[in-house]
């Protein structure tokens, strides 16, 4: 999964409305057993996909989120961020990430000076 550097986009109010219902419908799901069978329609094309369970827990976060209003994004945690796209997940300015890791407070790869792991933010 590549990480863009655009933010994402906070859903119109007819999304919100919509991830609504979706997260009604999927969290009435038994919460037993490993895999989850998922079928999605759009214009009249139908596919049956089986996941794991973890895909529909972040699927439901992700709803949640923009249920809520709220723009959401998804960052692997092996995921090398610049300075500038960890301050941004962060919602932090630069120069106090910067801070951050110069007090070590966030620990970056000893060989990068302008990159930050994901799982470190």
């Amino acid at each position: 999964m590549a990480l863009h550097a655009e933010l994402p986009r906070f859903p119109s109010e007819d999304a919100a409305r919509q991830a609504a219902e979706a997260l009604r419908s999927l969290e009435r799901l038994a919460p037993a057993g490993e895999r989850v069978r998922l079928t999605v329609e759009s214009t009249g094309a139908s596919v049956h996909a089986v996941m794991p369970r973890e895909a529909l827990e972040l699927l439901l976060r992700v709803l949640s989120e923009m249920a809520s209003g709220n723009a959401a994004t998804i960052v692997p945690v092996h995921a090398e961020l610049t300075t500038q796209q960890a301050a941004d997940l962060l919602n932090v300015s630069r120069p106090f990430l910067i801070g951050l890791l110069e007090a070590g407070k966030i620990s970056v790869p000893a060989a990068a000076s302008s990159w930050v792991r994901a799982a470190s933010v």
